[in-house]
């Protein structure tokens, strides 16, 4: 049987990695932490010391691994102090490189030409990932066995080359199957282009890979006929910044499950000196990320079909009036013109049928003249 490794203090992880704790960026308010979120939506701002120092080792084994794997590892050209800064159609995304020790040193603003504004502090890896971005600006290759079809679409009007997309793509389904690869990979790179136009939606669809014209065309198309399974708010906002104004502009099915794992009431205290029981760890619906994941729901315009998954048994906890006044809920009420909304239920108690009739008169069919007619 394999021996328990004994935890280690922050002194003895910031002796391995080289520096001390203090003074990485975020690491207090006058080094800009306040406000900022990792990768994985959790604001840098509640991690402890221990934490953070744990965070930060593991990205120094990560990068030590890499290293040992490769010629050389992940490389910044980005200069200390220096900034990049990507813009589209009202929407920016400045990415700089701090001045501090650390892994953990690129904040990272978003601005939405819409008024939403959130600030990330991304890893020396993910900083990559985002900064590979800027230097996609050529078009997609053609190869000689595509090009008499390129040449055939590209005589049609556009109106006819829709048709051939719209039943050249085929009706597909997007889940989250590996949330961590998503969340430093997938989801870096995404935030890297705002537009969404190199987000690899499937690697299936080969008519997005013909060249960059076509994909500008199709790619609407494909968004429109792909249903998409979010397992928690969380992955619906890495994936609603990741696939770009285009995917949100397009996105028409979504099924989502209405809880966060990124904030502390909805997650068991599992540390070693918690003693609860289960009557006092009941957590709560969501409330910081339900406000922006429903701000990032009204960019989709085109959003027919939407299936709700809640924790019925926290919801029985709660009672109706708490439900009806929690706040995110209430935004949830605000997002109207569903065509189709179906409520579903998770645990040991039957959702109140009551509940979901309300939740469906508050949403349903209500500002159908403000979304975009079907074409």
């Amino acid at each position: 049987m394999a021996k328990r490794r004994p935890n280690r203090s922050v002194v003895q992880l910031e002796d391995e990695m080289g520096f001390q704790l203090h003074l990485v960026e975020g690491s207090s308010p006058t080094t800009s932490g306040e406000n900022k979120l990792f990768s994985d939506l959790r604001p840098v701002s509640t991690l402890t010391d221990i934490q953070r120092a744990e965070k930060e080792h593991a990205e120094f084994i990560r990068k030590k691994k890499q290293s040992a794997k490769e010629s050389t590892g992940t490389t910044i050209t980005l200069p200390q102090g220096g900034t990049e800064t990507m813009v589209y159609d009202g929407d920016s995304v400045r990415l700089e490189h701090g001045r501090g020790p650390g892994f953990y040193r690129f904040p990272v603003d978003i601005h939405y030409g819409f008024g939403l504004d959130l600030s990330f502090l991304f890893s020396e890896s993910e900083a990559a990932h985002v900064l590979s971005m800027t230097k996609l600006s050529n078009p997609t290759t053609t190869s000689s066995r595509l090009a008499s079809t390129l040449c055939f679409l590209d005589i049609l009007p556009l109106e006819i080359r829709q048709s051939i997309y719209q039943f050249a793509l085929p009706r597909g389904i997007w889940r989250m199957v590996d949330d961590e690869d998503f969340e430093r990979n997938g989801f870096p790179r995404g935030v890297g282009d705002p537009s969404g136009f190199y987000y690899p939606l499937s690697k299936s669809l080969s008519v997005l890979r013909i060249n960059k014209q076509i994909r500008r065309e199709a790619l609407p198309f494909a968004y429109r006929r792909t249903t998409f399974f979010l397992d928690n708010l969380d992955s619906a906002i890495r994936l609603l910044i990741a696939v770009g104004k285009v995917g949100r502009d397009n996105i028409e099915t979504l099924h989502l499950v209405w809880e966060s794992s990124s904030e502390p009431a909805n997650n068991w205290d599992s540390s070693p000196t918690s003693n609860q029981g289960p009557e006092q760890l009941l957590g709560g619906l969501p409330s910081r990320t339900a406000s922006t994941c429903i701000r990032l729901l009204k960019q989709c315009k085109r959003l027919r079909h939407m299936t709700l998954q809640f924790d019925s048994d926290l919801i029985q906890e709660m009672g109706p009036v708490a439900f009806k006044a929690d706040l995110g809920i209430q935004g949830l009420c605000t997002l109207q013109g569903i065509r189709k909304l179906e409520i579903q239920e998770m645990g040991m108690a039957s959702l109140d049928p009551d509940l979901g009739k309300w939740l469906k008169g508050q949403m349903e069919g209500q500002g159908i003249e403000d979304r975009q007619p079907d074409t």
